[in-house]
């Protein structure tokens, strides 16, 4: 991949955005907001691969990556009026239909071509496939951490803001005050992934993102920019907000010292 190549990629993706946008040319609050997230992981992809020293065409394959990402999302939610995939379409399979119907990777080799499909389909999954060969892996590792970073300011932002209490579907509509799952406190506590089926209160919805910061984040830059944006202290303080719950502590501890390894 060459830089004409990505920017060809680059114009080819905010056209086809374009096509959900209203008569006056505006895109829908919600189709903006999933644009705006994409531009942003782009950054911190960019940061990201500043920080463990990439060049050349890995940074443009990196970069291409960001964008494609989430390129299931505008017709998820022009079709279905939601982006949780439970209750609508898997938005990364639906990603990769989107560009091969569209053909955005057709000046790409394919070997390159295969690479990007890639990313885009195990963007979301619990784990990145321990049968992609290495560069894939690489890349797809940039993208997922990349995404955690801006799903970070999204959920800092709501927080600020009051989001979560004003508008409960924002956290799949679970209980606000309810205890934590100790289903979800083990299993962060031992680094593994969190169940999605466990989720049953908002504390447990918070977890999910603690439970990123043990084990979630692959590369040492996106965990010194997790530890300088203090997003661990700022999860616990508001689930201690919800909760006395003890396991909290215990969780946080245990995020906290894998988190400074």
């Amino acid at each position: 991949m060459i830089r004409p190549e990505l920017d060809a990629l680059i114009a080819r993706y905010l056209a086809y955005v374009q096509t959900f946008a209203r008569a006056d040319g505006a895109l829908e609050m919600m189709h903006q907001l999933k644009l705006d997230h994409t531009r942003l992981v782009v950054e911190a992809a960019q940061q990201i691969m500043r920080g463990e020293s990439w060049s050349g065409e890995r940074c443009l394959l990196g970069e291409a990556g960001a964008w494609l990402h989430d390129a299931g999302r505008y017709s998820q939610f022009a079709q279905y009026k939601t982006f949780r995939d439970s209750e609508s379409i898997d938005h990364a399979v639906q990603g990769v239909k989107v560009i091969r119907e569209n053909s955005w990777l057709s000046d790409l080799s394919p070997a390159q071509q295969h690479q990007l499909l890639t990313v885009v389909a195990v963007h979301n999954k619990k784990a990145v496939p321990t049968d992609l060969d290495a560069e894939t892996a690489l890349l797809a590792h940039l993208v997922r951490d990349a995404d955690k970073l801006d799903i970070f300011r999204i959920f800092e932002e709501k927080l600020n803001d009051g989001s979560f209490i004003r508008n409960p579907e924002i956290a799949w509509n679970v209980d606000i005050h309810g205890a934590p799952n100790p289903r979800v406190l083990e299993a962060i506590c031992r680094g593994e992934a969190v169940e999605y089926s466990d989720i049953h209160s908002l504390s447990d919805f918070v977890l999910i993102q603690i439970g990123w910061l043990n084990g979630g984040l692959y590369y040492t830059t996106t965990r010194q920019i997790a530890r300088e944006r203090k997003i661990l202290e700022l999860q616990e303080n508001f689930l201690h907000q919800l909760t006395d719950d003890p396991g909290i502590v215990r969780c946080c501890n245990a995020v906290r010292e894998a988190l400074n390894r």
